[in-house]
């Protein structure tokens, strides 16, 4: 692993515990000041999995998985029958693959695959998972219409697709200014919509029982919240190269927001097969 993503990992869990997370976290206001960044990132993944009621039984695909927290927290806090992590940094899927050795679960309870994000890159079986999630990464994936429908095929009928995004306030007139403020953080930046269009375009993809939750101030304003409150615990550390990406995307937040950018978690279903 590089020299600056083991320091940026090392300086976001400073204080709390050590972990594989990195999320932007969903920061509860009356215990965020407490909140370890390692308990906002499980947080926000728990919310994805009520959303997708994760439960036993179900077979699970999550994209970008990142370094496996999150395939763990599936399997032992939401009993998951089995998961499949896709991550395309060969370096994280090959952390998430240590991580689940470790945990001494049945081989069969967690795989993990060094590829693309988009299933469809993949030789699964059509219909093979019960829920498609995907943890703050969605916006890593562009065009979002292909994730969308490879997810889709992915799912059996009546399976549940959940997953977080990025969005804009409906008419915002500086749309320009918040593409290039994603493009500053490493994002194309060209997907970005309402998340009334965002759950328009599920509903044209074929999916149904579309509904969107605005997380705006628990993860985009509590992640810059933690990060000024990290930097102070920092100190001079805050300086280290590990640091910059982590302040740049913080700082950005407040103009960006101001400009009309919100986060949302967005929730559908692979409609019933119908009568023959």
């Amino acid at each position: 692993m590089d020299t600056r993503e083991a320091d940026e990992n090392e300086l976001l869990h400073r204080g709390g515990p050590a972990s594989g997370w990195r999320n932007l976290g969903c920061w509860s206001a009356g215990d965020e000041p407490a909140l370890a960044y390692a308990q906002a990132g499980a947080a926000l993944a728990d919310r994805i999995a009520q959303a997708a009621t994760l439960g036993p039984e179900d077979h699970v695909l999550s994209l970008g998985c990142g370094a496996g927290e999150e395939l763990l927290r599936w399997v032992q806090q939401h009993g998951v029958a089995a998961v499949v992590g896709i991550e395309q940094d060969p370096r994280l899927a090959h952390a998430a693959h240590r991580r689940a050795a470790a945990a001494a679960l049945a081989p069969q309870r967690i795989t993990v695959l060094a590829q693309s994000g988009l299933p469809r890159h993949s030789s699964f079986a059509p219909e093979r998972f019960d829920a498609v999630v995907c943890v703050d990464a969605a916006y890593h994936f562009s065009p979002r219409a292909d994730w969308l429908l490879a997810a889709h095929a992915s799912l059996r009928p009546g399976g549940r697709l959940a997953y977080t995004d990025l969005t804009i306030t409906a008419g915002s007139a500086r749309g320009w200014l918040l593409r290039r403020a994603a493009r500053m953080c490493g994002l194309d930046g060209s997907d970005l919509a309402t998340h009334e269009a965002q759950s328009q375009r599920l509903l044209d993809l074929g999916f149904d029982a579309v509904r969107a939750e605005r997380l705006d101030d628990e993860v985009l304003g509590g992640f810059a919240r933690f990060v000024a409150r990290q930097r102070r615990l920092l100190g001079t550390d805050a300086r280290l190269r590990g640091w910059q990406q982590v302040a740049r995307t913080a700082a950005l937040i407040g103009p960006a927001r101001a400009l009309g950018l919100g986060y949302a978690l967005f929730v559908a279903r692979k409609p019933l097969a119908g009568p023959a």
